[in-house]
């Protein structure tokens, strides 16, 4: 079956990802999996038209529609110490504020009025310490630990579990381990063993519209799909493709292209020949 991937629906209206989303709408992809996880995946699936039960978060292991029901966490059911209170600052955003001294931000959901999405703590240095990230059913998504204001470490949670922590140094991600306590010295190695196990369960192509995920997570057999053209501003081949052509080995299992391409293809300089298909217009 066709399983489209995208890194997220953060971008669902730019042409490559609006083009994968209505392959799934129309049935002609079974699924989307999306690469990066976010708190608001459900809310973006619906705005997008799509059936959250077919948009997967590889990430967190887990399908948006089991998110997508819930009280929601509200701005005046968040617990306050001692006798602070939430303010509205300058720039309209919420607060909480003990006698004049800002102990944290929230940030609310798009669209949903006094729906928390985010509260960031902070010292009286004002550096962050720590950041709690909730989904719009009111779960917690995420919890992400600070040292003198650098993210240290991040755990993301699925109904209450934890399913991946990432932990930092000089703000690089050195490490991450899964609820299994397996350890990934990357993003790169977790997500192709979650590729790679997923795939392993049935029959599964994937397409993505996204040149650069072919550059080591996505397997070589994947179809690079390009809707939305194949050359730069330039006019010639856009750079993260060519860079896909030019390997010795193949890096894509096929190349869906617009008739219109098809010159800008055969005038790029190829070390390996992917088969070539035409989109349909």
């Amino acid at each position: 079956m066709e399983v489209q991937v995208l890194q997220s629906l953060t971008d669902w209206q730019e042409p490559g990802p609006a083009w994968q989303i209505a392959r799934v709408k129309a049935g002609l992809a079974a699924e989307l999996w999306l690469l990066n996880p976010h708190e608001d995946g459900a809310y973006l699936a619906a705005q997008a038209g799509l059936d959250p039960a077919r948009v997967y978060d590889l990430y967190r292991q887990c399908y948006v529609s089991e998110e997508a029901n819930g009280a929601g966490r509200w701005l005046h059911e968040l617990g306050l110490p001692n006798a602070a209170q939430i303010v509205l600052q300058q720039d309209g955003g919420p607060a909480i504020v003990d006698q004049g001294q800002v102990l944290a931000q929230i940030r609310l959901f798009e669209s949903a009025n006094q729906l928390v999405q985010a509260v960031s703590y902070q010292n009286r240095q004002g550096l962050l310490t720590q950041k709690a990230i909730y989904l719009r059913n009111g779960e917690r998504f995420a919890q992400q630990l600070f040292a003198r204001g650098q993210l240290q470490k991040t755990t993301f949670y699925h109904r209450g579990q934890m399913v991946v922590q990432e932990y930092y140094q000089e703000r690089q991600l050195c490490l991450l381990l899964d609820a299994a306590g397996r350890a990934y010295p990357s993003r790169l190695g977790y997500l192709n063993e979650l590729l790679a196990a997923n795939r392993a369960q049935q029959d599964q192509q994937l397409v993505t519209t996204d040149a650069t995920l072919l550059a080591g997570t996505l397997p070589a057999s994947t179809i690079l799909a390009r809707p939305q053209g194949l050359a730069d501003e330039q006019g010639t081949l856009a750079a993260p493709i060519q860079a896909l052509l030019q390997q010795q080995q193949p890096a894509l299992g096929a190349l869906w292209v617009r008739a219109a391409d098809l010159p800008v293809l055969a005038a790029a300089n190829r070390a390996n020949r992917p088969p070539v298909a035409l989109l349909k217009e």
